[in-house]
């Protein structure tokens, strides 16, 4: 087995970042450019909201079907180049995103958000790869540090493309706002430098199937009905991402109903969760991961992130909800990593890439459904909203104490 290298893992990092980064980065731009400037003069307010509801929609709709069929072909193919080329698709969605802006194109917004969430199923192709540069007992660690990647994504891309924008508004001009798509498509470029010089020719890993644009649900049904214990990490893992990305959009609502939160207040207790992510995946589960199992720590992770979501309903104050998030920013990446690593440990080397392909479309999955139901629950009170987390973490809760003890994480090929 190579060993991962500390310059290809910091790459490897980079990637993620930029990845995660193109669904956290667009928030604080499509949103002004829809709601405030003249980018979409002629249309009604309620159809600029609903357009922008859909604009960011776009990207995990994407992901649903890149992630799993980019984690199949890096199987079939060999990872490096299905990584060269989906990051290559992610250069091409940055600059059609900065033209869309510049000539003004809600059609090529459009067209260019799904470019970048399809492409993004290239964190499938991440995790693969770490799993494949990594033994038994460096995987959760090295799964990490990948996840301290998109953790720093998530809270440093916001306030990369708030500040890139520009200070001044200016609702006739939409060129500060391509300008934070044009630097990631440049970071982008480095990235794919860096692979090409960083990463090993590798060789196909089994032998080429049938890929289809449905390939994912077809390989998540391949992998709930083959055991007892993958139908379990999966229906384990769906109900957590639900429950997490349910949070998200649950609590800002709150926040704002209730406590009469501005965006800035908001905007700090996710820095507070951004910066506790960051310390968890590297930190903190770099040294529990080397005295527990990855059962064991996803299952007093989910159940800490339970208590932080039954906070969240009886808060009555900023640091309350703070609170909630810096609970959310320890336990939710420990369950990302180690919900990963049994999906590892469940298959052998020839199909990491398909099975991180599934836990990616689980994740987009998760995010979908979490963002309709809190959408749906709140336009009928804002407070039955936050209930949902709580529901969706006690389901993946008692799944895992049924994983919790199992020995049977036999590698079978589908």
């Amino acid at each position: 087995m190579i060993k991962l290298e500390k310059s290809l893992l910091l790459t490897l990092m980079l990637v993620v970042f930029l990845d995660i980064g193109n669904f956290f980065m667009p928030m604080p731009i499509y949103t002004p450019l829809f709601i405030q400037s003249n980018f979409l003069h002629s249309y009604s307010y309620e159809m600029r909201s609903i357009l922008l509801g859909f604009v960011i929609a776009c990207y995990g709709l994407a992901q649903l079907f890149g992630g799993p069929i980019f984690g199949e072909l890096s199987d079939q193919y060999g990872r490096k180049k299905i990584l060269i080329f989906s990051l290559c698709l992610s250069i091409i969605g940055c600059v059609l995103s900065g033209i869309s802006l510049t000539i003004g194109s809600i059609l090529m917004v459009f067209i260019s958000r799904f470019l970048i969430g399809l492409s993004s199923g290239t964190i499938a192709v991440i995790f693969a790869l770490t799993a494949d540069y990594s033994n038994v007992n460096e995987r959760p660690k090295n799964m990490g540090y990948i996840t301290l990647g998109q953790s720093i994504g998530a809270t440093l891309t916001p306030i990369i493309g708030g500040y890139l924008t520009g200070i001044h508004f200016d609702t006739s001009s939409y060129q500060p706002y391509a300008i934070p798509f044009y630097f990631m498509g440049v970071l982008y470029l480095l990235s794919v430098v860096l692979i090409i010089k960083l990463l090993p020719q590798d060789k196909p890993f089994r032998q080429k199937n049938k890929i289809h644009l449905f390939t994912g649900f077809q390989n998540a049904y391949k992998a709930f009905f083959r055991s007892s214990l993958l139908r379990q990490l999966i229906l384990m893992a769906i109900f957590f991402q639900i429950g997490s990305e349910s949070f998200y959009l649950a609590a800002p609502i709150f926040a704002v109903k209730k406590l009469h939160m501005s965006g800035a207040n908001i905007a700090n207790c996710l820095m507070f969760f951004g910066i506790t992510a960051a310390i968890t995946s590297s930190w903190l589960n770099k040294n529990i991961s080397q005295y527990f199992s990855s059962a064991t720590i996803f299952l007093v992770s989910i159940l800490l992130m339970t208590i932080a979501f039954f906070i969240l309903p009886f808060s009555a104050s900023i640091t309350m909800i703070t609170i909630c998030f810096i609970l959310f920013g320890i336990a939710g990446p420990l369950c990302w990593i180690h919900s990963n690593n049994l999906f590892s440990q469940a298959v052998d080397n020839t199909e990491q890439g398909l099975i991180f392909g599934v836990a990616q479309l689980l994740w987009s999955f998760g995010g979908i459904i979490g963002s309709i139901l809190i959408g749906t629950v709140a336009a009928a009170h804002y407070k039955a909203s936050t209930i949902c987390p709580a529901i969706f973490t006690i389901l993946a809760l008692i799944i895992a104490i049924k994983i919790v003890g199992k020995k049977d994480l036999l590698h079978k090929s589908f």
